[in-house]
């Protein structure tokens, strides 16, 4: 087996292995995201997310336990009887078993309840920090040239995904610039099975390793001059990913004001105009599925109301 080939998954797993962007971040150092079973890998060192008895009972804990076999729990019930529980933030290397790699670095990530305060996440973030700072620095002092290692804590520990991967992504970024081997190549391989943190670690790393982001919409401007406000409504009205505002309903019942989208009106032309029938027409189906009656405005008849363009001579003499 040459080198390279280390970090290749193994070819006997049921899950097909989906392997995603790479950056070559410094010298030698190289992440990759991939969509995959983690057992699967063939790195130096697979990270697993560890609690602090090390009883692998449940999610990727117990995922590499069964594909590990009996030795893992075994080692780390007896690093349990030696040395007592671990702290959130904690890791230790244990043999791998039957895993197709060398070493098994159990890391202690934070453990939240479901949909934590912004409190708990703020302090967990700090845990989360130490988690991974301790991973690198195992993978340092064993000499390891390939890891593999999860989205630590935003499984059954409840840690928001997003964020997870942003504090793994900084974290990779700030290891590769102060590397005390420098010259020894690294590959880190983001390895999850569930596509939403697949997505996640892909944004994530995108932004710190490349400083870009995925680009937002935006009207288009004119090469010649600047669109005018009507220029930019047909623009928008026409497009599907956006969603403009053409009036607000307010209700006698506290918090039951309607909004009206122009894509309840997408059958029509952009307007300039939207009179007064064609709102009260909406106001009233909308006031009947929500059961709403008589505690709700209903607009005057003659009324007009939405988006206004023109000159005020041309809307008095209605014109538009």
């Amino acid at each position: 087996m040459q080198p390279g080939e280390k970090t290749s998954p193994a070819s006997n797993t049921t899950q097909p292995l989906e392997k995603r962007p790479s950056f070559p971040i410094s010298d030698g150092v190289e992440v990759s995201v991939w969509r995959a079973d983690l057992s699967s890998f063939k790195p130096d060192a697979i990270v697993n997310a560890a609690n602090v008895n090390l009883q692998h009972a449940g999610g990727l804990a117990l995922t590499l336990s069964k594909a590990g076999g009996p030795e893992i729990q075994e080692q780390s019930d007896t690093y349990i009887s030696q040395f007592g529980t671990l702290k959130t933030g904690d890791t230790i290397v244990t043999n791998a078993g039957k895993l197709p790699c060398k070493k098994n670095v159990h890391a202690v990530g934070p453990c939240l309840p479901p949909n934590p305060t912004q409190i708990m996440v703020s302090t967990a973030e700090k845990h989360l920090k130490l988690a991974i700072s301790n991973i690198f620095r195992v993978v340092e002092n064993c000499n390891f040239q390939s890891v593999a290692r999860p989205a630590l804590s935003s499984g059954i520990f409840n840690f928001p995904v997003n964020l997870c991967c942003k504090v793994i992504a900084t974290a990779i970024k700030e290891f590769s610039g102060n590397r005390k081997s420098a010259a020894t190549p690294l590959s880190i391989n983001l390895v999850n099975n569930d596509m939403k943190t697949v997505q996640a670690m892909e944004r994530a790393c995108l932004q710190i390793f490349t400083n870009k982001t995925k680009a937002r919409p935006s009207v288009p401007k004119s090469s010649k001059k600047d669109l005018s406000a009507e220029e930019q409504l047909t623009s928008l009205w026409k497009r599907k990913d956006t969603e403009v505002v053409v009036s607000v309903l307010p209700s006698q019942t506290k918090g039951n004001s309607l909004n009206i989208h122009h894509s309840e009106l997408r059958t029509l032309q952009p307007h300039r105009w939207l009179t007064g029938e064609i709102i009260e027409g909406l106001l009233h189906l909308a006031a009947n599925q929500l059961q709403m009656g008589n505690h709700i405005y209903i607009l005057n008849h003659y009324s007009a109301g939405g988006i206004l363009f023109g000159e005020r001579q041309q809307v008095a003499q209605g014109e538009l």
